[in-house]
């Protein structure tokens, strides 16, 4: 099976692990010993960064006793996993199989064992093992026993690691494009612009190829899942120094670039102006924070903004700060948000937290540390008047869950974390997976959008308007500034400042159905006025990519 026998000995507190050659390209990190699944597989990321591997992993436990990420630098692909409790195995009830040779026969072998392993959550473990198995060229199936029947099982997989070369511009890979097109590299910064820009990219990719670069592990996963049918070539983006810049200019040969909102890089900049390839900033928007910023530094970043062959601004406000900064007059245009032309999507059904969002409840989504206490107390002060009225908080980075479930207990609130078994009888549910905002938004009474209490900026804050949820953001929404402020100018949301307010807006939207009806019918006006800058910007991107065939 190894190239060689030999193998390298790692000791930590947690126990010993090993790495062995696999071939010339390869090496694989295991375990001989388990002490627990997480510090575990902690520490087989920190082998796999050492000796540049990418480390896999895909596991459920009898009660799914918990879903969370790897951990480690960015150049560790994280995905989404089914974590194995591993305390009370002991290494002689474990076994460690190839899975090409065995998964077909053995797992049909284990559904159907009489375990609660597979109800509700086979469905998410299959997703799980495919994702592993499709990302790793070894694969490794682990079947742990007590008394010989299957208690648990999981996949681990290795493979070579070719994202941290991304980021010097190296792509290790074959381009799979239409030789009669042209070719477009558009990047999304992470997984909000991933999100915001999927219809541009779905329609800019019917006119040419799609190179599309990201910059974080979860912008790159995600952008994987969206665009897994398309013929659509995803990488990290290169850092912005000249040499790396330039190697990945010169290996995708791109005809136009693409960038979503916000990102300046003045290297790739320079470098495509001196091959005449355009640069179009799309949906682009620039707060007062960062306007200020690059105004500090105008003598270095005038050059960049001057270069840029186009602007499509969200907003005059945005397009007078562009202008200031360099953009030429004749290069920039204000053609709005394409986030305001959502469509309705499939809609979903979660068996596993049914069971407490069939009662009435409010919503705090994408909260970040710091927001949570006061959307605890402001929830304890809304139990006075409505003593039957759940929460609902979905963290914006799930693995913040045990932190937020203990900060509730403070309280003196039942709680239920949604990846542990749910108490249909807690007060709050924590919601630690990602995926299921938009049904959480069309069945609450009224929502709080998080990373808006703090100095965050904001999150998208149409989705909740689009699906009929009244809500409540705080004083900080500078990532989007004139959008929120349509909002609040119509009285369309509702500001909250601290837990007293945030209460009392939560408190006035449960008391009069009028009030909420207001507000989702206004914010409904807000969306239709707005609607149709995808087709503009798609219009104009792609008329410039015609201009430059010719």
């Amino acid at each position: 099976m190894f190239l060689t026998n030999e193998k390298k000995k790692h000791n930590s507190w947690q126990g010993t692990f090993y790495t062995r050659k696999w071939n010339d390209n390869t090496s694989i990190a295991y375990f001989e010993k388990s002490y627990g699944g997480k510090p575990l597989l902690k520490k087989i990321n920190q082998v796999a960064i050492q000796n540049n591997l990418i480390f896999h992993s895909s596991m459920v436990d009898e009660n799914n006793s918990e879903i969370w990420k790897t951990s480690g630098w960015d150049v560790v692909q994280r995905l989404n996993v089914l974590s194995l409790n591993l305390k009370n195995v002991k290494s002689s009830d474990e076994e460690v199989v190839n899975v090409e040779s065995f998964i077909s026969k053995k797992i049909p072998e284990i559904i159907n064992l009489d375990h609660k392993i597979f109800e509700p959550y086979w469905q998410n473990s299959i997703a799980a093992f495919n994702e592993t198995i499709s990302s790793c060229t070894h694969n490794y199936l682990f079947i742990h026993r007590e008394d010989k029947n299957p208690v648990g099982y999981g996949i681990l997989g290795i493979t070579r690691n070719y994202g941290f070369l991304q980021r010097f511009g190296i792509l290790n890979k074959n381009l799979n494009f239409n030789s009669n097109n042209k070719i477009i590299w558009f990047h999304a910064v992470s997984l909000g612009e991933v999100i915001g820009s999927q219809r541009i990219v779905k329609a800019l990719s019917k006119e040419a190829n799609i190179f599309l670069t990201v910059s974080t592990p979860t912008g790159l996963r995600k952008a994987k899942e969206i665009f897994k049918k398309d013929n659509i070539e995803i990488s990290y983006a290169p850092w912005d120094f000249y040499i790396f810049a330039l190697t990945f200019i010169n290996d995708i040969k791109p005809n136009l670039i693409v960038i979503f909102e916000t990102e300046i890089w003045p290297s790739i900049i320079n470098i495509a102006t001196k091959k005449d390839i355009p640069i179009i900033l799309s949906n682009g928007r620039i707060s007062k924070k960062s306007y200020n910023s690059y105004k500090r530094f105008n003598y270095l970043v005038n050059n960049s903004f001057n270069k840029l062959s186009l602007v499509l601004a969200q907003s005059d406000s945005h397009k007078s700060r562009f202008q200031a900064l360099g953009v030429k007059k004749e290069a920039i245009q204000t053609s709005g948000s394409v986030k305001f032309d959502i469509t309705a999507s499939s809609s979903h059904y979660f068996p596993e937290i049914d069971s407490f969002t069939k009662n009435k409840y409010i919503l705090a989504a994408s909260t970040h540390k710091g927001e949570d206490k006061t959307v605890l107390a402001a929830y304890k002060t809304v139990l006075d008047s409505f003593p039957d009225i759940r929460l609902v908080i979905v963290p914006r980075h799930p693995e913040r869950s045990a932190e937020v479930n203990n900060l509730a207990k403070k309280y003196s609130l039942q709680t239920s974390i949604e990846t542990k078994q749910i108490d249909s009888n807690s007060q709050v549910l924590i919601v630690n997976s990602i995926g299921k905002l938009p049904y959480l938004y069309q069945s609450a009474e009224a929502a709080f959008v998080g990373g808006s209490l703090i100095p965050r900026g904001g999150h998208n804050i149409i989705e909740p308007a689009f699906l009929g949820c009244p809500f409540i953001i705080g004083p900080h929404m500078f990532n989007f500034e004139s959008i929120a402020d349509e909002f609040i100018n119509s009285g369309s949301c509702k500001v909250a400042t601290d837990e007293k307010s945030l209460s009392t807006e939560f408190i006035n939207i449960l008391s009069s159905n009028d009030n909420a009806l207001s507000m989702i019918r206004s914010a409904n006006d807000i969306i239709d006025r707005n609607k149709g800058s995808l087709e503009k910007q798609v219009s104009a991107i792609i008329q410039i990519l015609k201009r430059e065939a010719k």
